[in-house]
C-alpha cells in the first residue's frame, strides 16, 4: 500500500475558537504537513491541513474525529491524491 496526501477544511462554529481548535487539531493528528487559514468571508475563517497517511480507509476515520472537536462547525475532505 501506498501513501495518500489529505486535505481537510475545518469551519469554526466561532472564529475566535480557531486558535483553539488548531491546538486540539495538532493533538488528534500527529502527522500534519501543512497547516493555512483560508478566508470564507464575512471574518469567517477555515483552517486547512494536509496529512499524509497511508492509503486506506483511516482519512474518513480522521474526518469524523476532526467533527467531534468541541467548536468545530464541520469537517470534511477537500481532496485526496494518492504519492
Amino acid at each position: 500500500m501506498g501513501s495518500v496526501a489529505v486535505v481537510f477544511k475545518i469551519v469554526p462554529e466561532d472564529p475566535a475558537q480557531l486558535s483553539a481548535i488548531h491546538e486540539e487539531v495538532k493533538k488528534i493528528v500527529p502527522m500534519i504537513q501543512k497547516t493555512e487559514e483560508e478566508d470564507i468571508g464575512f471574518g469567517i475563517k477555515a483552517l486547512q491541513i494536509s496529512v499524509v497517511m497511508p492509503d486506506g480507509p483511516g482519512s474518513f476515520e480522521l474526518e469524523e474525529k476532526l467533527n467531534a472537536i468541541t467548536g468545530v462547525s464541520r469537517a470534511e475532505i477537500i481532496s485526496v491524491d494518492r504519492l
